[in-house]
């Protein structure tokens, strides 16, 4: 064999071995159905918000069937619960094969991080974004509400507007409750002021007189408690009771159902929350397939949103031979209320708005 055929072969093998590094490393997304999973909470205490949540997803899987019936979409229920969610976050990812996940809350992204981020499919948390999502790994990503930003606003509010300088922080023993708690004390202390009673409790705790009785010999100007579902009310029915007149501050946990249970404590508190101003035309397509209005058009969004953002990245993903969580990072669409932006990395957040109760109503503070 001559020299020249030699020369030939050898830059056929390396080039050969050149490309398929780069094939190999592009993890490009697979030919064949497009498969979305979620893993959200349909059953447990989060089962409505998980219900409204899927129900969004779906009408974004039907819009998007229209023109493309081979997209798929499996659903798993988390149950509320960890090791549930780490058997759906497997069954989707080895079993189904998917081709991305959504999902709601921190309390999903962690127990499911290793599983997505040891491999090429891109988790996307809806409703929460904070300091731990967002650096999770490489295959996680979020569009949800900033939970450090809520507890930062209000502690600005606090001392800024209400000009409280002494307040009491209670939290419960859950990583939500704990963020934001800690990011609310954080911003407080930096402004001057002072915290004078940290304290967490139990997530499903009602009985909170020994630690009103506590704070209020500390002459505690103000009391922020962003504790969980159900707890809030008869927490403030108790301060009511015991003739405690503070400036109450919560999360985004508060609904409008805690006003019953805080049997007219709840009047002029203070919290932050979610919020979706432009959903009339996801409201309208919510109630023709369903039949009735959303629960929660904000939830229905997170659903929704979640879906457009993943089959956005796929799209990107076939047109330039790519993995899908490299092109969740060119992602750039009109959500509904907020542009999603990712911006070359792994979350596009929102930021929540501060509320206050008057009556039966909920009036934003400007």
């Amino acid at each position: 064999m001559n020299k020249k055929l030699w020369i030939v072969i050898g830059i056929t093998l390396i080039l050969g071995i050149v490309l398929f590094g780069v094939s190999k490393n592009k993890t490009p997304v697979a030919t064949g159905p497009i498969k979305i999973g979620s893993v959200l909470p349909i059953t447990g205490d989060f089962a409505f918000f998980g219900g409204e949540i899927l129900r969004g997803a779906q009408i974004a899987i039907e819009e998007a069937q229209k023109s493309n019936p081979d997209i798929k979409f499996i659903n798993e229920d988390d149950h509320s619960d960890a090791k549930s969610s780490v058997n759906a976050a497997n069954k989707l990812t080895s079993i189904d094969k998917v081709d991305g996940v959504i999902t709601a809350t921190l309390q999903e992204v962690k127990p499911m991080a290793s599983i997505f981020s040891n491999g090429s499919i891109p988790l996307l948390a809806t409703w929460d974004s904070n300091d731990y999502i967002k650096t999770a790994g490489k295959n996680i990503f979020t569009i949800g509400f900033s939970t450090e930003y809520a507890g930062q606003i209000m502690a600005d509010h606090a001392y800024n507007t209400l000009k409280l300088r002494n307040v009491a922080v209670m939290s419960a023993l859950d990583e939500w409750s704990t963020i934001i708690a800690n990011a609310f004390t954080k911003r407080f202390t930096s402004l001057g002021g002072h915290v004078v009673f940290n304290e967490q409790v139990q997530p499903s705790q009602k009985e909170f007189r020994t630690q009103i009785t506590k704070i209020k010999t500390l002459n505690a100007d103000g009391l922020y408690a962003p504790l969980l579902p159900t707890t809030i009310g008869p927490l403030l029915k108790e301060i009511k009771q015991l003739g405690w007149k503070t400036t109450f501050m919560t999360g985004d946990s508060f609904s409008i159902d805690e006003i019953a249970t805080a049997d007219g404590g709840a009047e002029g508190i203070y919290f932050s929350n979610l919020y979706a101003d432009n959903t009339k035309s996801l409201d309208a397509k919510y109630l023709a397939k369903y039949g009735e209005a959303p629960g929660a058009s904000v939830f229905v969004s997170f659903g929704y949103d979640g879906v457009n953002t993943v089959l956005a990245a796929i799209k990107i993903a076939k047109d330039k031979n790519i993995s899908v969580s490299d092109a969740m990072r060119q992602v750039n669409i009109s959500g509904t209320d907020n542009q999603i932006n990712m911006k070359g990395g792994q979350y596009s957040e929102k930021f929540e708005r501060l509320y206050q109760v008057k009556g039966t109503d909920f009036v934003e503070v400007k």
